[in-house]
Order: C-alpha cells, then structure tokens, then sequence
C-alpha cells in the first residue's frame, strides 16, 4: 500500500555518529510476524549496500534484532524485519557516516 512521504527535518533526535544520518519512522499494523518495507530515497554515496540499517522500536529505543535486507541501492532500501512487540511504530536508520 502505498502512503504519502512527509519529510522533516530534526536537529539532536538521535545519535547520528551511532545510528546514522537519516531514519524514516514506519508503522506496522500487521497481524503476522514479519514487516516488510520499501524505503524510497536518493542516496549519492557510494556502494550503500555495504552500509549498515538499524531497525528500532520507536516506543522502547530498543533495537530489533531480526532484521533481513533484501536490496539497497540509491534509490530504494527493501528491509524484512520481525516487529517485536508487534504493532505500532519503528524507526529506520540509515546513512551512517
């Protein structure tokens, strides 16, 4: 399904030297035990597919630890992760410098 992006920006609302520069805030409302995302971005680094992606529950900050990557490119992130505790909000990080 698709949904409307909105972008904003936040100075200080994480550690981007730990987690990385970007994060995109996704929700899950599934009743399985697997998400799975497809991130839209334009990314001018090089070989983003050999940088880290941090999954974190938004509510606890805790990470989750079942994550696949299924591609990044520059253009899209595709990520598979097992959304403990289940429904609600997770945060993506990505871009780490």
């Amino acid at each position: 399904m698709a949904q409307e992006l909105k972008y904003t920006s936040c100075d200080h609302c994480w550690n981007a030297d730990s987690l990385g520069n970007h994060r995109a805030l996704v929700s899950f409302e599934g009743t399985g035990k697997i998400a799975k995302v497809k991130l839209w971005w334009r990314r001018r680094d090089e070989q983003p597919q050999l940088k880290r992606i941090i999954v974190q529950d938004a509510q606890t900050q805790k990470q989750i630890t079942n994550v696949l990557v299924l591609a990044v490119n520059r253009e899209f992130g595709e990520i598979v992760f097992e959304p403990s505790p289940g429904k609600g909000s997770y945060y993506i990080y990505y871009m780490p410098y």
